[in-house]
């Protein structure tokens, strides 16, 4: 099993007890020494600045996590299909930040079971399809919605 996909499930089933200011972004692994102050405890401004550039580009195992979207994500969210799928999501969460694709639809855009039931009627509607709402029940990332 994939170590990254067993930490990020890991962290969204804990992630679901915070508040959304508390929960885990994005993380990185490193078998670097971390920071510490002069009096042994851990440098928390000095392990900021070195790891969160890591977490936001998304290097060493690291997850995306805020600022630019990916060149990936960018072109799939510039497609018409894509910016219908935003626009939808952005109605029924009501979340006025960038969103990234790694978000989580329930932990981070905050779309719970009823909110997917909503969420198929509005994809149903924004693209005349026939869509099951069991198919959006089982997604954990807008990323998945995309490559379904």
């Amino acid at each position: 099993m994939n170590l990254r996909f067993v930490l990020k499930e890991r962290f969204d089933n804990a992630s679901q007890e915070l508040p959304f200011y508390k929960r885990l972004k994005g993380f990185t692994v490193t078998l670097e020494d971390l920071p510490m102050t002069t009096l042994g405890k851990l440098d928390r401004f000095e392990i900021k600045k070195i790891y969160e550039p890591r977490v936001i580009a998304g290097k060493e195992g690291a997850l995306p996590v805020s600022g630019e979207p990916s060149t990936e994500d960018r072109s799939l969210i510039a497609t018409v299909i894509g910016k219908r799928i935003l626009q939808c999501l952005k109605e029924i969460s009501g979340i006025r930040r960038p969103i990234i694709l790694e978000d989580s639809l329930e932990l981070d855009l905050g779309i719970d079971s009823l909110g997917r039931i909503e969420l198929t009627s509005y994809l149903k509607s924004a693209f005349s399809a026939d869509l099951k709402v069991a198919s959006v029940q089982g997604l954990l990332a807008l990323r998945t919605l995309y490559w379904k």
